[in-house]
């Protein structure tokens, strides 16, 4: 199944950008950079993911012993649950699973314009939700630290 979709998204990449093609001796060439550019973004992606996974574990080990903590992110999925889901699939990739706009772009199939108003218009959002006026007229050490970070 793998290769089948390298080959899919091979020659998707390489039809896209035919008109770029110089020469028609150069296809095949471009043909394989294509495909071999694929395998290393596809790479790099595992590795990002398995670091992030590292990371979730540890993160969830230090927050299962931190009460205040684990209930701030309960208030953020539960308001992140409220705003539109264009909006709240752009923060969670961007935000939480850190992709680039580029990259955000390219699997929801829209412009990165699109994403940055998608991301600027959540954010504004999650503001009025979480209370962030409230949250910072609250003296320091009444604040939680997680929702507190959101809004510097």
């Amino acid at each position: 199944m793998e290769t089948e979709d390298l080959v899919n998204e091979t020659i998707a990449g390489v039809y896209e950008n035919l008109s770029s093609l110089k020469s028609d001796q150069a296809f095949l060439s471009y043909l394989f950079s294509t495909a071999t550019n694929i395998i290393r973004k596809q790479i790099r992606r595992k590795k990002l993911i398995f670091y992030q996974n590292e990371l979730s574990d540890q993160a969830i080990h230090e927050i299962s012993n931190q009460p205040e903590i684990k209930l701030d992110i309960e208030i953020l999925y539960g308001a992140l649950n409220q705003i539109p889901v264009a909006q709240k699939e752009a923060i969670i990739l961007f935000e939480i699973s850190g992709y680039s706009l580029k990259e955000i772009s390219q699997m929801v199939h829209t412009s990165e314009s699109n994403i940055k108003q998608r991301l600027r218009r959540g954010r504004i959002k999650l503001a009025e939700l979480l209370g962030e006026r409230e949250l910072k007229n609250e003296p320091v050490v009444h604040r939680s630290k997680v929702l507190y970070n959101l809004f510097l």
